[in-house]
């Protein structure tokens, strides 16, 4: 019988994001927004992120994730990617915000 892998477990094998001592290690070969996007990416697929957990917020009037490219009060996101059908992630974020979003997202996954 095979474990289960935590999230943040997978991230590192898959995406290449190391979890040190509390905080976010980007691989160097990859810009941060990419990593951010494959990290959704990877927990939609592996069923931790589903649509009727969004929306997911990032801060007083934005989300992160939301099942339309719009934010709070319709304001449209700067940056959207479409994740999958109805998923979209903002990627308007620095990469000190990556790190954190990461972060956030692999603690909400994880528990």
């Amino acid at each position: 019988m095979t474990e289960a892998r935590d999230a943040s477990d997978l991230i590192s094998e898959e995406v290449g994001v190391r979890f040190e001592d509390n905080s976010v290690v980007l691989p160097t070969e990859k810009p941060a927004t990419k990593c951010l996007i494959e990290v959704v990416e990877l927990l939609v697929e592996s069923g931790y992120i589903t649509k009727s957990q969004l929306p997911i917020e990032s801060g007083y009037k934005r989300y992160l994730l939301n099942s339309e490219d719009k934010h709070k009060e319709s304001n449209p996101m700067a940056r959207p990617k479409q994740i999958a059908d109805d998923i979209y992630l903002e990627t308007n974020y620095n990469n000190t915000e990556i790190k954190n979003k990461i972060k956030m997202l692999a603690n909400m996954a994880d528990n």
